[in-house]
């Protein structure tokens, strides 16, 4: 396991620290829930380190995004392009989408979205959707579901997001509605995950033979 104290007082003793070190440190630390550290260590490198770069801040974010430091992780992201012209890819906006969905703020993932290239977007609107059914955003998730299923028709996972959804709001026709828009479209066959009802809610579970079941 790794510890941080004594990854800690190694990483102190190196005298001559390549980026990859401190990226090291700064993900190390996100990932045991000290998070905090991270921002601090950023301004450390800012200060006596090597030029930060992409894995530097998705470092920063992934460890923002661990411990939902919100504006943290918004000044990491803001810095990036501003300060270091450096262009945010798709992993850095895939953590700030689930930093701010997981903060409530899934409106603003989803405008943040619009910034990511169209072929990178796809698995963005997934993930935005998942947070929607999460924190019971249902009119933003009908339209998240939407914006994906027009990405990428032939996906059955917003389908399936989107009918789990409605079934944790009881919404039952809805349900039935997406099952037919899928049947319709011919992806019944190509499922690699069935939904099922458990206690009057619907979930996922996978097949063996790819079918819905």
């Amino acid at each position: 396991m790794w510890h941080y104290g004594f990854s800690q007082e190694v990483f102190d003793q190196v005298p001559d620290r390549s980026v990859v070190s401190w990226n090291a440190m700064i993900m190390g630390y996100g990932l045991l829930g000290h998070g905090k550290k991270a921002p601090e260590m950023f301004l450390e490198i800012e200060k006596r380190g090597p030029m930060p770069n992409d894995a530097t801040f998705v470092s920063i974010l992934s460890a923002c995004t661990h411990s939902g430091m919100v504006l943290e992780g918004q000044w990491c992201f803001n810095l990036m392009s501003r300060v270091y012209n450096n262009q945010p890819k798709v992993e850095h906006y895939g953590f700030m989408v689930d930093l701010l969905a997981w903060a409530g703020l899934v409106k603003d993932s989803g405008e943040l979205i619009e910034e990511v290239p169209i072929e990178a977007r796809s698995s963005l609107w997934d993930a935005l959707l998942s947070a929607c059914r999460t924190h019971s955003h249902m009119e933003l998730g009908e339209m998240v579901a939407k914006r994906s299923i027009e990405l990428e028709p032939t996906d059955v996972g917003p389908y399936v997001l989107l009918s789990n959804m409605y079934a944790t709001d009881g919404n039952w026709d809805a349900v039935e509605n997406v099952k037919m828009m899928m049947k319709a479209k011919g992806l019944q066959k190509e499922v690699e995950s069935s939904l099922i009802q458990l206690g009057g809610v619907e979930s996922t579970e996978s097949t063996k033979d790819g079918k819905a079941q």
